[in-house]
């Protein structure tokens, strides 16, 4: 072997520290968009949970109340707001419907409906 031809000339060290870099900013990039995509999940599945959470409470209620009724509710260290809106269907039925959204936003997050037979 000659003494010159050992190891790895300064171009290829540099096209190899670039290919590795750009490989680096991919895989950063993906990890930040899966981060924000778990959170995400997560505020959604809270915010399902108080929905949940109140329409249970709407159809266990002895009287419900007429129009639309507003709270907070903290789930998983997250503040949701949530709207319970009693709709009549008819003279035996009303529709209960909850969205919640969080606190600071209005996008819905979660809704649900559910009927429920009229007190007397």
């Amino acid at each position: 072997m000659r003494g010159g031809e050992e190891g790895f000339t300064l171009v290829e060290v540099l096209a190899a520290l670039t290919v590795f870099s750009l490989a680096a900013v991919g895989i950063m990039q993906l990890t930040a968009q899966s981060v924000r995509t778990a959170d995400a999940l997560e505020e959604r599945f809270a915010a399902r949970v108080v929905a949940s959470n109140i329409l249970a409470q709407s159809l266990v209620e002895p009287i419900l109340p007429r129009g639309e009724v507003n709270g907070t509710e903290e789930q998983l260290g997250r503040a949701f707001a949530w709207t319970t809106a009693i709709i009549p269907v008819d003279n035996d039925l009303v529709q209960i419907q909850v969205r919640v959204t969080a606190d600071e936003d209005e996008q819905v997050l979660a809704e649900l409906n559910a009927l429920r037979g009229q007190e007397p």
